[in-house]
């Protein structure tokens, strides 16, 4: 079997069905499962248990799945080693986030990135995934690196995988000009520099549904004030909401990567940026960590270490950054 067979397998794996997969590969149903027949006949058992309308891999499938995994990927990063050693610095890097934050980070990462290095192939991926979602596409050899958040990141720990923090989200008041609650704090056309939770509490809020961390996150502050977030509408995902409160006439909150004592998001002419202020008992709620993540079993070449090197650089906020616990 071949390094293509093998990731035509993992295709078929992935996709759940020999028919998905071929719309996704953009080969016929029969061509793939003539490939199938191929390898059953070299590893002389059946990969696949069929039933009426499923196809569930066998124990010989399941240990050809973990096979081809690792062969595929290590043959990615062999090609990868062979071309940084010739100094070429080409490959491809294939990055998995949220829609939410490829749109607030990508802006940020990738520029100086691709300046540097012309040659590598980015191929980035925003999904809708949970954090869980995402850590399994990882351990399929989908993706070189993810960016997950955690609230509790003992709780998620895999020992297979490598956690690099490079930044810190806390959450921020996104805050139309044309509100009623903009009229009462900004004054002189200067917004405060930060808000107590207490303050805007009364506020209605374009918020998304309470499947997102970011709403776990503002439904945990307020709750240690013992209220509920007042919703004027249900919005998901957040960039949406951020996207109606740049008309002027909304408020939102979202959990932003924080930096240098201000969010590294986009500013509207419309709306103001306010952190808010934490208390140390709030403080857990109100901020969480994000990970670049990656298999340990990936033996990083020059232009992966750069990536991640590149990523901490940018977003991590130093220690005496950010708005502090009060």
């Amino acid at each position: 079997m071949n390094n293509r067979q093998l990731e035509y397998f993992i295709t078929i794996v992935n996709e759940g069905s020999i028919a998905n997969a071929a719309r996704a590969l953009f080969l016929s149903d029969s061509a793939l499962s003539q490939l199938i027949k191929k390898l059953e006949e070299e590893v002389g058992a059946k990969l696949f248990v069929r039933s009426r309308n499923t196809m569930q891999l066998s124990f010989a499938g399941r240990k050809l799945y973990e096979y081809a995994l690792s062969t595929v990927q290590g043959y990615r990063q062999l090609i990868h080693t062979f071309k940084d050693s010739a100094e070429i610095c080409s490959g491809d890097l294939i990055l998995s986030l949220s829609v939410k934050r490829a749109i607030s980070l990508l802006p940020i990462l990738l520029p100086p990135y691709i300046a540097r290095y012309p040659g590598v192939q980015i191929k980035t991926i925003a999904d809708m995934f949970t954090v869980d979602e995402r850590e399994r596409c990882l351990l399929e050899g989908k993706y070189d690196f993810i960016i997950n958040s955690y609230h509790n990141p003992n709780q998620y720990h895999n020992s297979d995988m490598e956690y690099i923090q490079i930044g810190t989200e806390r959450v921020i008041l996104f805050l139309g000009k044309e509100t009623r609650l903009a009229k009462k704090l900004v004054k002189d056309g200067q917004p405060p520099a930060f808000v107590w939770l207490e303050e805007i509490a009364d506020e209605g809020f374009l918020l998304p549904s309470p499947a997102y961390g970011g709403r776990y996150m503002v439904d945990s502050m307020f709750a240690q004030i013992n209220r509920k977030p007042k919703i004027l509408a249900q919005v998901s995902p957040v960039c949406v909401s951020k996207s109606m409160v740049e008309t002027g006439h909304f408020c939102t909150l979202s959990a932003e990567i924080y930096k240098n004592g201000s969010a590294l998001t986009t500013q509207s002419d419309n709306c103001y940026t306010i952190p808010i202020a934490l208390t140390p008992e709030m403080e857990p709620c109100g901020s969480r960590p994000i990970y670049l993540v990656y298999k340990k079993s990936m033996s990083l070449v020059s232009f992966q270490q750069s990536f991640i090197q590149m990523a901490v650089d940018l977003l991590s906020e130093p220690p005496e950054g950010g708005p502090a616990a009060l």
